[in-house]
């Protein structure tokens, strides 16, 4: 989902609000949101206090595998697709 975020930022995603909405967010604020509820979600496993153990590392799972996904997006580039890429936007931009 990290790597989602980069490479197609101003995507729009349908999303189901409950009983029968759908609505279209952009794809950035939606992964945003996600991933700040998982650090929210994991933040009290990282407590001294805390005695029992719980499900706290599937959310960091998560977390970790969400900026894994955004730091290797640029290891895994292809340079000559992003060009290709920023060509056609750049196209539609002036032909608006």
């Amino acid at each position: 989902m990290g790597a989602y975020l980069l490479l197609y930022p101003r995507v729009r995603v349908r999303t189901f609000i409950p009983p029968v909405f759908l609505l279209h967010f952009p794809a950035w604020l939606v992964l945003i949101l996600w991933f700040g509820s998982q650090v929210v979600s994991g933040l009290p496993e990282l407590s001294p206090l805390r005695r029992e153990i719980s499900g706290g590392v599937a959310v960091w799972a998560h977390v970790g595998g969400f900026v894994a996904g955004a730091l290797l997006a640029k290891l895994f580039e292809d340079p000559q697709l992003v060009r290709r890429r920023r060509a056609v936007a750049d196209a539609k931009v002036v032909w608006s």
